[in-house]
Parts: C-alpha cells; sequence; structure tokens
C-alpha cells in the first residue's frame, strides 16, 4: 500500500487496511462502517452491489502440513515455471485462466493455498492438482 500510495488494502484472511492522514493502519471497522455507508446509499441488496465483481471461483485458503516448507515451494516454482511468478508473499503464479498463491504459514509447519479460477470446474480441477504437489 505504501509503495502505490494506495487508499484501500486487503486479504482473503480478513485483514483490512485504510489510509489515513496520520498512516496506513489496519482498520476493519472503519472500513465496515465505510462499506455499510456506500451499501446504504446503493439502495439494493448486497448481493446485486458484489455481483458485477464475482468473476471467479475461489477455494479458500487451505493449509497443508508440510515436512519442509522451502523445499515444498521450490517444488511448485518448477512445476509451474511457464506461468508468472512473484514471490512477494510465498510464490503466486498466473495463468490467463487461474492463479494461485502458496505462502508460508509464520506459526506452523505449513503452507497455504488460495486459488481462483475462471469457473468452478477449472478451480476445482487446479486446486486439485495443487494440493496434489504440496502433499506428495
Amino acid at each position: 500500500m505504501l509503495k502505490e500510495n494506495a487508499v484501500f488494502g486487503g486479504e482473503s484472511s480478513g485483514h483490512y487496511f485504510y489510509k489515513f492522514k496520520y498512516g496506513t493502519f489496519e482498520a476493519p471497522i472503519v472500513l465496515t462502517l465505510k462499506f455499510l455507508e456506500y451499501l446504504t446509499n446503493q439502495n439494493k441488496p448486497l448481493s446485486d452491489v458484489v455481483a458485477p465483481y464475482k468473476k471467479y471461483f475461489h477455494s479458500g485458503e487451505i493449509n497443508t502440513k508440510v515436512p519442509d516448507v522451502k523445499v515444498k515451494i521450490e517444488e511448485i516454482k518448477q512445476k509451474y515455471s511457464d506461468g508468472a511468478q512473484f514471490f512477494l508473499d510465498g510464490i503466486t503464479i498466473e495463468y490467463p485462466d487461474y492463479w494461485f498463491n502458496v505462502r508460508p504459514s509464520n506459526t506452523e509447519p505449513l503452507l497455504r493455498l488460495n486459488l481462483e479460477a475462471r469457473s468452478k470446474e477449472l478451480m476445482e480441477l487446479k486446486r486439485d492438482e495443487v494440493l496434489s504437489v504440496m502433499q506428495s
């Protein structure tokens, strides 16, 4: 957020950050109130407000215990070397119809997988494929 001068940042685990005049902080209550205000002004159900943004099917965060986090991330890096790879938080790999992130837990010997795809069938297929690499 600081690098991009973003006003809002969030992640699927429920951490939401907001840029205030005096700094950037995690502020779920402020963001919830701002969202409720926005929703009130829209004068339509939440399902209608979010419908245009529901373009992808998400796996949810899936935790897998592994004996060696670094070895598994390297295996994933090699297996999916044909995708665009980013290493900001674990490894994120992007393809035209799906993307996924595998990152280590800060407190446990496990990896966390999040995957999104343009169809439910592709999400399930790729979720299971990546999990099989993580669990092998």
